[in-house]
């Protein structure tokens, strides 16, 4: 079984290596991710950085993932991409006689985008480091270090699991709704209409749904939230969150693909 998924996976991955639009939105997810940071920091100046930097206007570590979050959503389109697009150009009817059991070829496509997001997103949040601090250090500006736990922590975790986590639930929704854009449209309303509709609703929702997202729970896996917040979670919990989400897209997938259509 093992096997057959590892020669699953790498034929999964050859249709990436040999798509050009998948490989284009790739792009589009680093230039967007690193492009707007380098735009900040050119044109705000290393003053603007600073004054972010130092917690007079933000967050601390805002400055290093502002452009990456945006990039987060670009990335949720390779994911959407690569499972909804095979059904709207007909090439899924092909996988699927190839490997009949449906679900394996969810598992190595999933395999695939968590191991893509994971990477590009580390690549990111070390560019933008890279160039904030290169740009403060320049100017003589005080600059952060990944000597510290905290932002090391940040670093590795934040937008590497966002790139990650909403790449694969995008390709999770992919095999429900099969067509990109709708997909994409669908999983950003339903992870912001929770959180903006918090304040008009009970107050026990806006305590308990909103933390429970997948963004606010990688958001304290990453040691960015506060603790006491609306959207901090312990690790452990926030770990189980994010899990949870995957396990539930996962399954409702698996049953589309193994059921429907035949």
């Amino acid at each position: 079984m093992i096997g057959g998924l590892s020669r699953l996976t790498h034929a999964e991955l050859i249709k990436v290596r040999l798509s050009p639009s998948l490989w284009i939105l790739l792009l589009v997810t680093m230039l967007i991710s690193v492009g707007l940071t380098g735009l900040i920091a050119g044109f705000g100046g290393a003053e603007s950085l600073g004054e972010v930097q130092s917690g007079e206007t933000g967050s601390r570590y805002e400055i290093l993932f502002f452009g990456a979050t945006l990039g987060v959503w670009a990335f949720a389109f390779f994911g959407a991409s690569f499972s909804a697009g095979e059904f709207v150009s007909g090439a899924i009817g092909y996988t699927f006689t190839a490997t009949p059991r449906r679900t394996r070829v969810l598992v190595a496509k999933l395999v695939i985008v968590l191991g893509i997001g994971s990477i590009a997103g580390l690549l990111v949040s070390l560019i933008n480091f890279a160039i904030t601090q290169g740009v403060l250090s320049l100017n003589e500006y005080p600059t952060l270090s990944l000597n510290e736990p905290e932002l090391l922590r940040a670093v590795l975790v934040f937008i590497p699991a966002q790139m990650a986590v909403w790449g694969a639930l995008s390709l999770l929704l992919g095999f429900l709704i099969r067509r990109t854009a709708p997909t994409v449209i669908v999983l950003l309303l339903g992870s912001f209409l929770p959180v903006v509709t918090a304040q008009f609703l009970p107050t026990a929702w806006g305590e308990t749904v909103p933390r429970w997202m997948p963004g606010a729970a990688i958001e304290s896996l990453a040691g960015l939230s506060s603790p006491g917040s609306p959207g901090f979670l312990p690790a452990s919990a926030a770990m189980v969150a994010v899990i949870g989400w995957l396990l539930l897209f996962g399954i409702i997938s698996g049953l589309s693909v193994k059921y429907r259509d035949v």
